[in-house]
């Protein structure tokens, strides 16, 4: 028996159950050896006679003995059990230390998810106001939720902050972001250790700088919800052109149009792209991308106050033109042409009325100013000039945006003809189309984003894209490519 077991390792926690398997292998041995040694002793014991088993003489026994345990000695039965229970030893440390291996890599791979998920989670939510506190109870819970529970591990998880650089000049972020999440493991061995395993896993996550968008259709399926068409030459300077309709023509370039812009992203695909026409600053088109975030969604436009009488706001008439002077803060509820000047600075409502400029004696300027346009009203420009700026003073609550047309509104804003567009800030138009086209001329590289649910282009445009100021802080941020490096 000792023999048998002595070399059996401590250490496994089947040892009782391999020392077992030994012990039975000797026992069966032994008493197949008794048995044969009492039926050895009976057939002697019957040659005495009737004698009492006390009479039998003691060197009977001891030759009945010998003779059995030198049988027993030269038997070879049973050897093959002996052996395996030997042999069992290592077989079972072996399978038992197989089964551990997976078990921890399972065990590793599922936490390696978990901070996948982790990332990508407070990677979509860089750039937010959360701060990292609110970051890392975001990772937290993603990363407990994506754990295989039944598991027989312990995970803390650790978001050590972002790095994002920033521009010295503007203070903003510039370049890609880089997000680290680790998980620390401790791994509870099927071996009796005194101490669990523990290991660290990492999962760093990109995520890569996207130029902000100058011209963004927000329709989730029409196609050619981008449409740049004919002689149309648009240049953006560092802006994407994007759409979130998912159409497989959701951004169209046909005949001469060209495009010039820092890339063409859209949740769908393109038609007419690429082109020897199209230059951008990305490799290529980039196409089923995610959405590209609306940052007006959250605003509402102004209810319309008592409609005022226009007459008081005529200032003269000259050659059959009408000049008004309007003022900020009022509702306007009638159709107008002719030169229309918006004398101070604030929002101005145009309740079911339109404002149209019909030839180059027509003009709309103002500064300072945000037009919304509520129940049906619109604007068209296919003459004259129009000029306006949004208010910069980020205490007006729509700051940043030039032309509202608000919800519901599903009327389309043109500009064509002969018409001159020099506008400032953003024009937000979420059930609308918006339309540019003809020997427009939308200025030169003038601090315009057109926000609607779908743009037309066929004239002259180009924007910029360094517009903080003329923004007001607003910009529409390109969807991000998120990237996973373990």
């Amino acid at each position: 028996m000792e023999v048998l077991t002595k070399n059996i390792p401590q250490n496994i926690r089947f040892q009782a159950i391999l020392r077992k398997i030994a012990e039975f292998a000797c026992i069966a041995k032994i008493v197949g050896f008794l048995n044969t040694l009492t039926q050895q002793m009976r057939v002697k014991f019957r040659t005495i006679g009737s004698k009492p088993l006390a009479r039998a003489t003691i060197e009977q026994a001891v030759q009945v003995m010998k003779s059995a345990i030198g049988r027993f000695y030269n038997d070879k039965k049973g050897n093959f059990a002996t052996i395996t229970s030997v042999a069992m030893i290592p077989i079972m440390a072996g399978v038992v230390g197989v089964i551990d291996l997976t078990n921890q890599q399972n065990q590793e791979n599922s936490v390696h998810n978990a901070l996948d998920a982790a990332g990508i989670a407070i990677a979509t939510k860089v750039g937010s106001d959360m701060t990292d506190s609110e970051l890392t109870s975001l990772g937290e819970a993603v990363f407990e939720a994506n754990i295989d529970n039944l598991m027989r591990f312990e995970a803390e998880f650790d978001y050590p902050g972002t790095d994002r650089p920033i521009d010295p000049v503007t203070g903003k972020p510039n370049g890609d972001t880089f997000i680290t999440v680790t998980a620390t493991l401790a791994y509870k061995s099927l071996f009796s250790w005194g101490t669990d395993r523990e290991v660290e896993k990492l999962t760093e996550v990109t995520v890569a700088a996207s130029d902000p968008a100058c011209v963004l259709a927000l329709s989730e399926w029409e196609s050619e919800s981008v449409y740049i068409k004919g002689n149309a030459h648009l240049n953006l300077d560092g802006c994407n052109v994007a759409s979130n309709s998912s159409s497989g023509s959701s951004i169209k370039r046909q005949g001469d149009a060209e495009i010039t812009a820092g890339c063409i992203q859209t949740a769908g695909g393109t038609e007419g792209i690429p082109d020897s026409r199209v230059d951008t600053d990305c490799s290529e088109a980039k196409t089923g991308a995610s959405d590209t975030k609306n940052p007006l969604a959250d605003y509402t436009a102004p209810a319309p106050g008592a409609c005022v009488n226009i007459n008081n706001y005529i200032a003269g008439k000259s050659q059959g033109i009408t000049t008004y002077n309007l003022v900020a803060g009022k509702t306007y509820c009638n159709n107008l042409s002719g030169v229309i000047n918006l004398t101070t600075g604030g929002t101005y409502i145009f309740d079911n009325a339109d404002i149209n400029l019909l030839n180059s004696s027509h003009s709309l300027t103002g500064t300072g100013v945000t037009l919304v346009f509520l129940n049906g009203a619109a604007l068209n420009g296919n003459g004259g000039t129009t000029n306006l700026t949004a208010p910069t003073d980020k205490t007006d609550p729509y700051a940043g945006i030039v032309i509202y047309s608000g919800e519901g509104n599903t009327e389309s804003f043109e500009f064509g003809g002969n018409a001159i567009v020099d506008l400032t800030g953003f024009v937000y138009m979420p059930d609308g189309n918006f339309k540019l086209g003809g020997t427009s001329a939308a200025g030169t590289k003038q601090c315009m984003r057109i926000l609607a649910n779908k743009v037309e282009l066929s004239g002259n445009t180009e924007m910029k894209s360094d517009c903080e100021t003329e923004l007001a802080g607003l910009d529409i941020v390109g969807s991000s490519i998120i990237r996973i490096k373990r």
